[in-house]
């Protein structure tokens, strides 16, 4: 099973001391159900040296479920190719340190939820072979002014 450090690593480089520790997939084996990181957690920088807020992680759930309600987040392949092998289900922010799985999930941490409805798309899922949740996002750049020390 690859985690989304090594997908991370491959696609976008890093060095092995500046990695983050992330969320492992979950995967219900009966139902379908894979619990997914969606960013990185709350106030964690990720391997770009991107950071995003408590407020910045709860707007982007926030959306998602709009999105979801309204009918307009449908599963992708690639940002290109809208696919019904898969359904995003909810998203939510972790509120305490907890455990899913056996992984240890941080407060903060952003996660869906997704339902595969196609046993082809599931096993590619489990295997690696398709990777999991991008959320494709935009973001607006803002200058932080660093405090006189």
């Amino acid at each position: 099973e690859k985690t989304v450090v090594s997908v991370l690593d491959k696609f976008f480089g890093g060095s092995k001391e500046n990695i983050v520790p992330v969320v492992k997939d979950q995967f219900n084996d009966e139902e379908m159900i894979a619990i997914e990181p969606l960013y990185i957690a709350a106030e964690d920088t990720d391997l770009q040296g991107d950071y995003a807020g408590r407020d910045a992680i709860e707007d982007m759930v926030k959306s998602l479920n709009k999105a979801i309600e309204d009918g307009k987040a449908s599963g992708n392949y690639f940002h290109k190719h809208n696919t019904e092998d898969f359904t995003i289900v909810k998203a939510w922010v972790n509120e305490v340190d907890c455990i899913i799985g056996d992984t240890e999930v941080p407060e903060g941490q952003p996660i869906a939820k997704i339902q595969f409805n196609n046993e082809d798309a599931w096993e590619l899922r489990k295997s690696g072979d398709l990777m999991g949740l991008s959320i494709g996002a935009k973001a607006v750049v803002e200058d932080v002014e660093e405090e006189d020390a």
